[in-house]
């Protein structure tokens, strides 16, 4: 049987580099789409039910990555939420990612890093839609 539904991932960062390297690594095996703040995350997700979403933990705006994971979990319970960062994360940090996100890379990441995460950790392509 083949796979009808494709999963979706939706990417979060104000640096349209990053953005294009995500949607480059990963449009290959899912739909991408992208958003450079929290608030267009938000109404993306209001219009659509990601598998996944990539946030940056320093968004500028309304939301930081910290507030819009706790977000994304409120408006789109099913998404799996991975936090990014390019900083260095201390104890406290790093603990406060894992409590709002399922998962947590540092820049710079690799496709392996990624993927690996999605469908391991994640466990994208391993159940179907909603379970």
């Amino acid at each position: 049987m083949t796979r009808e539904h494709r999963e979706s991932v939706l990417v979060v960062d104000d640096e349209e580099p990053v953005l294009e390297l995500l949607r480059a690594m990963l449009q290959d095996e899912y739909d991408v789409d992208t958003a450079r703040n929290g608030e267009e995350a938000l109404r993306h997700c209001s219009g659509k039910a990601y598998d996944a979403v990539i946030i940056d933990i320093a968004l500028p705006g309304k939301y930081n990555g910290f507030q819009l994971a706790e977000e994304v979990g409120r408006v789109s319970p099913e998404a799996k939420t991975i936090l990014i960062t390019g900083l260095a994360l201390d104890e406290e940090h790093t603990k406060r990612a894992l409590a709002v996100a399922d998962g947590l890379l540092a820049k710079p990441f690799d496709v392996a890093e990624i993927t690996a995460l999605l469908r391991k950790d994640l466990k994208l392509h391993r159940l179907p839609h909603g379970a």
